[in-house]
């Protein structure tokens, strides 16, 4: 799965991703990451040494982010954080995107060195990234949590909106390919996305592309 997520990231201008998931862990010690992904490992070491997830304000503010966020030198405010980025650019990650798996709990970024803003790139790549990130986020959940259950049983219209949004089309958009009111496409994704037991529309796709509903 790494190999596959870091060809896609390339695929889209960047140079590395890395998925980031919370931990629950005693409150002494501050928290805790899993983190998997090629950012340069000499930069994740630096990273772990002078606790910079207290600085970094893509990891401080994460429990009450639901949307993307592009990044940048305008990002970082502070101080602290100006001098953060700096040793960052220093190693090779100056700009990138981060998308939340699950708000508050994991997210997928991807970054790269120098070479222009993030916001184009970020913009035309977000429906990949939000599906990868959700992707990856039910992949390790099933390795860490295993289960027997049977894929749920999905509507003929729920399939086809949840195909199409799998290939990274609007509400609209769906509703016009089927020739249905957006409202019903909003109403056959709510129910694929509880049947799926999925928080978000990333989650969902991932989980209908894990449990074998729909092709990637």
């Amino acid at each position: 799965m790494r190999d596959q997520v870091q060809a896609l990231t390339q695929s889209l201008g960047f140079d590395f991703f890395m998925y980031g998931r919370r931990l629950p862990v005693p409150s002494e010690q501050g928290g805790g990451l899993y983190l998997l992904g090629t950012y340069p490992g000499a930069w994740l070491s630096r990273y772990a040494e002078q606790r910079f997830d207290l600085v970094d304000p893509i990891v401080r503010d994460g429990p009450s982010r639901s949307h993307p966020i592009l990044w940048s030198e305008a990002l970082f405010k502070t101080e602290a954080e100006r001098n953060f980025y700096e040793e960052a650019r220093s190693y090779g990650v100056a700009v990138g995107v981060e998308a939340p798996c699950v708000p508050g709990l994991a997210s997928l970024g991807v970054a790269r060195g120098e070479g222009g803003e993030p916001g184009a790139d970020g913009m035309w790549a977000m429906p990949w990234l939000f599906t990868t990130a959700g992707f990856m986020h039910s992949a390790l959940e099933s390795i860490l949590a295993p289960t027997d259950r049977e894929p749920p049983v999905l509507s003929r219209r729920e399939r086809q909106c949840l195909e199409l949004a799998a290939r990274g089309l609007r509400d609209l958009q769906i509703a016009d390919a089927l020739r249905i009111a957006d409202r019903t496409v909003l109403l056959h994704l709510g129910n694929a996305k509880r049947k799926l037991g999925a928080q978000n529309r990333a989650q969902m796709i991932a989980r209908a592309i894990l449990v074998g509903l729909i092709r990637p």
